[in-house]
């Protein structure tokens, strides 16, 4: 367990907002290292609150995912970003 969570949790919630794939590094950049955030879970089919501390330790780790039906916008994101790691 690292920080209160642990591996096959799923967070639900950032101080009652509600957490996506889409909005997570959203929600996180308006936090700080230090600040105390309310975390909602769900673990072995029941829901948990606890506070965690963050901190700035640590590495974000990212997948990529195919998607069959990309948009033209999608591909264009896609080939930009490639293009920088190059």
């Amino acid at each position: 367990m690292l920080g209160g969570l642990s591996k096959g949790d799923i967070l639900l919630a950032i101080n009652n907002a509600q957490v996506n794939s889409g909005n997570l590094s959203e929600l996180l950049m308006n936090y700080q290292p230090g600040d105390k955030i309310t975390v909602t879970i769900f673990r072995n089919r029941q829901l948990y609150n606890f506070s965690i501390t963050l901190t700035g330790e640590g590495n974000i780790t990212y997948k990529l995912k195919h998607l069959d039906n990309k948009t033209d916008l999608q591909k264009q994101i896609f080939n930009l970003w490639v293009s920088n790691l190059k």
